[in-house]
């Protein structure tokens, strides 16, 4: 029948792009698609490119550069390039060696900040691929790219609040620093010049260099060569050997700090960069200074800052922080910024997400201008914690609105409120009778709680409003696709598969969106040659669809086609689903005939 369905479709749709495709020379799927470079391996690149380290540095070997340029490494090597980074991070003076302040037994400190480092990137990662396959979504690179470093701050800001808290290490960072301005390198070389009283002149002939090189490091037009920081640091500091190392330790911090900026700046721009970086110093600062955190001993604080550093944003206890934080923080900006940061970061990123092909979508906008205004006393703290969801139209992924992990405070845990906030979506939809928002908003929230509480009648009465929402926009395939997603989420996988055949019949198109669900609901009924059918003709279409190629390695490896399974699982892996490779490596399909 689906199959059927497909030689169907009319001029332009899903099955003739993909057709299209298929006669098309492929591209490397990591370097295509909205979020291409934005992965954790390309912002290792960017840190790696901006310490600027020696030839023979173990970041800097043939095996280092192909993983940060888009390779797969094993997982011996990608553990070894972490370690090199934790390392090289303790040595240039960034983050302090923690055996001298703790008592407690901790790896040594190379390894604490390898498992904080793999940890961070596997977590954006897997979130990066779970964006990247989203129905539908467009997004410009640099909105997503200013979102990402406003919660990297808040991230970053708790790590280094933690490092204070376990190991004296000061995080205050006094105002705007020079790194972090336009010229940040030629802007610090040009204090230290004042205060020895040299002019240009003298520097070039003291250091052995043209004045035209000084000229274009002290005006930003080029940077120093690490050859010459030592020189620098020594005329500086008047040939005192214990002074010049310090300084040019210093330098080679303030250096790197300033180059990631400049990189960082090509892509969001100098004024989110410095906002980002005020961010970090006030954040922390706040950290720092919250009455609300009591350590009961010094043993407690320690484990208990081991494990923030570990998991930064995404650690129980973070959320719980964070959440006191913003309870102390004024009114702005800032204090939504750390809020988002505490809860699922999906939530934040849906606010640059939106899309172009359905538009008789165009009350969005009323509904998160009317929303404060549907509730009223014990409903308000749940609208003001979702307003976002709705003004950002994160219908397409309401199942994320869940928070990542329980919280340590009763009053906070996830599933409180929930009810309460489903029923705030009803009132909306009471509100808005005729708006498919407001009913795929519900129908996918109700999903969200049948799938997380195992209660059907959850399931059952967002099947009815995605119903209701498929009727008002029949050319949307979210509500449509959605409902058997629904299904599949509590593991009703053949009433799954009977309701995307049925909603494949009143879609005007079928979309890589209904692919997926059709392919992974096949691929969960052991249908596995169907499903990888569905799932192949995805990535055809869309090559950075990695939940696509996840299921389309596990169902080719079900089949015995280890050759093609590897081939999607390693490509799985490089978008940010690293589950099947994983998994195959480990041996789990080695009897797959």
């Amino acid at each position: 029948m689906l199959s059927v369905r497909r030689q169907g479709l009319p001029p332009g749709t899903y099955g003739e792009l993909i057709m299209a495709t298929k006669r098309k020379k492929r591209t490397n799927t990591i370097e295509v698609g909205p979020f291409a470079g934005l992965y954790s391996r390309h912002i290792f690149r960017a840190v790696v490119e901006a310490l600027e380290l020696e030839e023979d540095h173990p970041l800097t070997d043939r095996t280092a550069q192909r993983f940060f340029r888009n390779s797969n490494a094993n997982a011996y090597n990608q553990r070894q390039i972490f370690l090199a980074l934790g390392q090289t991070l303790i040595d240039m003076g960034f983050v302090p060696d923690l055996g001298p302040h703790l008592t407690i037994e901790v790896p040594p400190s190379a390894r604490v900040y390898a498992d904080s480092i793999q940890s961070a990137a596997a977590f954006w990662d897997a979130f990066m691929s779970r964006i990247q396959s989203a129905s539908s979504w467009e997004v410009d690179r640099v909105t997503a790219g200013r979102c990402f470093l406003g919660l990297a701050s808040v991230d970053l800001a708790l790590r280094l609040c933690t490092l204070n808290w376990i190991a004296g290490f000061d995080v205050q960072i006094p105002g705007v620093p020079l790194w972090a301005e336009e010229n940040g390198i030629g802007k610090i070389l040009r204090k230290p010049t004042q205060s020895a009283g040299l002019t240009r002149v003298h520097l070039a002939a003291r250091v052995g260099v043209a004045k035209t090189s000084v000229d274009n490091w002290l005006d930003g037009r080029n940077w120093p060569d690490r050859s010459y920081i030592d020189s620098l640091a020594q005329v500086f500091t008047g040939g005192d050997p214990d002074r010049a190392g310090s300084l040019a330790a210093e330098l080679r911090r303030q250096f790197a700090l300033a180059r990631l900026c400049d990189l960082l700046s090509e892509l969001v721009g100098r004024d989110q960069v410095i906002s980002a970086v005020e961010a970090v110093s006030e954040i922390a600062q706040g950290l720092t200074e919250l009455k609300n955190l009591r350590f009961a001993t010094d043993k407690e604080r320690q484990e208990m800052g081991i494990h923030l550093l570990f998991h930064g944003c995404n650690s129980t206890l973070a959320t719980d922080t964070l959440w006191r934080l913003a309870q102390n923080h004024p009114e702005g900006e800032r204090k939504e910024l750390i809020l988002q940061a505490a809860w699922a970061w999906d939530i934040a990123f849906g606010q640059t997400l939106g899309t172009v092909e359905n538009e008789p979508r165009a009350s969005a906008a009323g509904l998160a201008e009317d929303y404060l205004e549907v509730v009223d006393g014990p409903e308000r703290a749940h609208a003001e914690a979702a307003r976002v969801v709705i003004s950002a139209e994160l219908n397409r992924n309401a199942a994320t609105f869940m928070p990542r992990a329980p919280l340590t405070m009763s009053e906070l845990h996830p599933l409180r409120g929930m009810d309460d906030a489903a029923e705030v979506r009803r009132r909306l939809v009471e509100r808005f009778p005729n708006d498919s928002d407001a009913h795929a908003h519900l129908g996918s929230f109700l999903g969200m709680l049948g799938k997380n509480t195992g209660i059907r009648k959850f399931v059952d009465e967002g099947l009815f409003e995605c119903r209701i929402a498929s009727g008002l926009c029949p050319a949307w395939d979210m509500p449509a696709v959605e409902q058997g997603i629904m299904l599949a989420n509590i593991g009703a996988y053949q009433e799954a598969l009977e309701e995307l055949e049925r909603v494949a019949q009143d879609l005007p198109s079928l979309t890589p969106h209904w692919g997926f669900a059709t392919g992974y609901v096949l691929a969960m009924l052991k249908r596995f040659a169907e499903g990888l059918e569905h799932l192949e003709e995805v990535t055809a279409f869309r090559s950075d669809y990695a939940l696509a190629y996840r299921y389309a390695a596990h169902c080719a490896f079900n089949m015995g086609n280890h050759r093609k399974g590897a081939k999607y699982a390693k490509t799985a892996h490089r978008l940010g689903e690293p589950t099947e490779y994983v998994a195959w490596r480990r041996g789990k399909y080695r009897g797959k005939r």
